[in-house]
């Protein structure tokens, strides 16, 4: 469990760096992040697309950060999705992705999926 707290909390410190450096540019790429995610979820057993509302299905984009250019001069940017995979039965499993894109091409890598096992609102207790 320490690791993955720390892995947490690495994540949220990434976050806020990026949030504060983000310009906002680059792509809509949400669609390859969320395949992605889907895959992984569902190749590790935490998600069954039988159980999943495919329509409730939503991406935000947290953030898009030039992070430098390709062998080809292109920019190359680092994007953190939110993503939403509402169940059937009225849970949802929720994932953050940290994939890169260029402006033609939003599948350039490998896409990390952070699975957010708990989410902690300020509002409540």
């Amino acid at each position: 469990m320490k690791q993955g707290g720390r892995w947490a909390a690495w994540v949220a410190l990434a976050w806020v760096g990026l949030a504060q450096a983000s310009d906002r540019d680059g792509p809509d790429c949400a669609s390859w992040p969320t395949n992605m995610a889907e895959v992984q979820l569902q190749n590790l057993g935490l998600l069954n697309l039988a159980q999943v509302d495919l329509s409730g299905i939503k991406a935000e984009r947290l953030t898009s950060q030039s992070s430098g250019h390709d062998d080809y001069g292109k920019v190359i940017y680092r994007q953190i999705h939110d993503i939403r995979f509402p169940l059937k039965d009225g849970r949802e499993v929720c994932v953050v992705t940290d994939s890169k894109s260029l402006d033609t091409e939003c599948s350039i890598g490998t896409v990390d999926v952070y699975v957010v096992s708990r989410m902690i609102d300020g509002s409540r207790p």
